[in-house]
């Protein structure tokens, strides 16, 4: 079965090279490697013509266009892969020699999403991370869609396989945000019921890159991450699979992580959100009800005056 490796990139000259000989160097043969230039401005485009003179068996496509965004980088590649199955690699990430290996064997068993274990790369310093709360083998979408919703497993779109089918006969509506887009995509598969299949070989090198977009700390990112954070919420409201408690876990992480950021955002930001937590679950429905009447007679008896 041939298998797409999807690489998105824009300006990634400094790592590009790295990430396309892990996927030519895999003990997996019938790959497909689609590389979408997202309007790149260095050295890119010339690096991965210069790998596709030097590996002529291999089948490399570069696709160049002007810069969209990762999703839409990755919406083209799905619709321009020829595999059967695919799987996504950022573009400063590697994949170990035998991760199409270990993931195609479960594929031949039906499934429509493999996951598997990956490595996390900081500095010289490597930390191994595991698919969290399972057993080994099948399991149920739902308890893997819960695990996202508590941050228990990762929301990357990487380290697993996609059986392309899968995602052609139902409808994925790819969302119009730059942070927390992977997690909204893989809600919106897992609520699509697919058989998913966990296993413990690890299939990704998750490589720390400080330019990196989703990995950087600046003034833009406090509002991205909180647009981010209000589409994945409100499509869990949609999909109701989650109970109200699962929504207040949901938010309170959310606003756990304001802390990573600077003082400034999150003594500023960090209460209000905690308000809305008390205010908008089932938990404290009763108050919110008692805080509006209250609001309504307080605001009657200031005009009264």
């Amino acid at each position: 079965m041939l298998i797409s490796v999807l690489i998105p990139v824009y300006n990634g000259e400094k790592f590009i090279e790295r990430c396309i000989l892990s996927v030519i160097n895999q003990s997996y043969d019938n790959v497909e490697i689609l590389v979408i230039n997202d309007g790149s401005i260095d050295g890119t485009l010339e690096i991965v013509e210069s790998l596709k003179r030097e590996h002529p068996t291999k089948r490399l496509i570069v696709v160049s266009t002007v810069n969209k965004g990762l999703i839409a980088a990755r919406k083209l590649a799905i619709e321009t892969c020829s595999g059967g199955y695919f799987t996504f690699l950022d573009a400063d990430d590697t994949l170990p020699p035998n991760s199409l290996l270990s993931m195609s064997i479960p594929m031949l068993q039906d499934f429509d999403i493999v996951v598997g274990n990956y490595n996390q790369y900081l500095g010289s310093q490597l930390k191994p991370k595991r698919v969290k709360h399972f057993l080994l083998g099948e399991q149920s979408y739902l308890k893997f869609y819960k695990s996202l919703v508590f941050g228990v497993n990762s929301w990357s779109l990487c380290m697993k396989l996609y059986r392309r089918s899968f995602w052609d006969l139902n409808l994925i509506n790819f969302p119009n945000i730059d942070l927390g887009e992977d997690g909204y995509l893989l809600l919106s598969l897992l609520d699509l019921e697919p058989k998913c299949f966990f296993i413990q070989d690890f299939v990704y090198n998750y490589i720390f890159n400080e330019s990196s977009m989703t990995r950087t700390n600046d003034i833009s990112k406090l509002d991205r991450a909180y647009n981010g954070h209000s589409s994945i919420y409100n499509l869990l409201l949609g999909q109701r699979r989650c109970n109200n408690f699962e929504l207040f876990i949901f938010k309170l992480q959310f606003c756990i992580q304001y802390y990573r950021f600077p003082k400034a955002f999150k003594f500023f930001r960090l209460p209000l959100y905690f308000v809305s937590l008390f205010v908008d679950t089932l938990f404290f429905r009763k108050f919110k009800s008692i805080f509006r009447r209250l609001y309504i007679l307080i605001k009657l008896n200031w005009v009264n005056r």
